[in-house]
């Protein structure tokens, strides 16, 4: 079977894969970044251009209009800036740094994005998740013993939702330099 076919069945399928179970995609996104770039050193410049299209196409067309976007901006943009200067034969480190380049403009896009269209960058949705998963999972706190261990220290169950909430809000004001540590990762 021909290089070209190869590639354009695994990125196609890991394009298929990362919309289909987003729970994995972080993980389904690195092997479809590393995939492109190496269709971009083993493939020529139309093959490589022709896998990264398709891969495209079958994003949109199982994960809809909007979700490609953050996989792209995520994901997306550095592997195919990356793939791209492989072809051209450039080194590793200016591959590496254009990637990272472009891995930060996807991250800056997208959270541009999300800001002028909502008003916001999601830092209250996050923070709203965050505390309906600390309510849905106190029992298993409960029962594993969690609770019992700080009011053993003097620490009253109040106080600790109390000191738990500050947390809350610093993790989800952290929220865009997450989205940068992912998309650098």
């Amino acid at each position: 079977m021909p290089v070209f076919i190869k590639y354009t069945l695994l990125t196609s399928l890991l394009s298929f894969l990362m919309a289909s179970f987003p729970a994995l995609t972080f993980l389904i996104a690195i092997l479809w970044g590393g995939s492109l770039i190496m269709a971009g050193i083993n493939l020529d410049l139309k093959q490589m251009l022709a896998v990264t299209g398709l891969s495209i196409v079958v994003l949109y067309a199982v994960a809809g209009v909007h979700i490609p976007f953050y996989h792209l901006a995520f994901f997306g943009l550095s592997a195919i800036m990356m793939g791209f200067l492989a072809n051209m034969g450039k080194g590793y480190y200016h591959v590496q740094k254009w990637g990272m380049a472009a891995a930060v403009i996807g991250v800056t896009l997208f959270t541009l994005m999300v800001y002028f269209s909502t008003g916001q960058i999601g830092i209250q949705e996050m923070e709203k998740q965050l505390n309906i998963y600390l309510q849905e999972n106190e029992k298993q706190f409960e029962q594993s013993g969690l609770i019992e261990l700080y009011e053993e220290r003097g620490i009253t169950r109040e106080e600790l939702e109390d000191s738990i909430q500050p947390m809350v809000k610093s993790f989800a004001r952290h929220l865009p330099a997450f989205y940068y540590l992912q998309a650098i990762l």
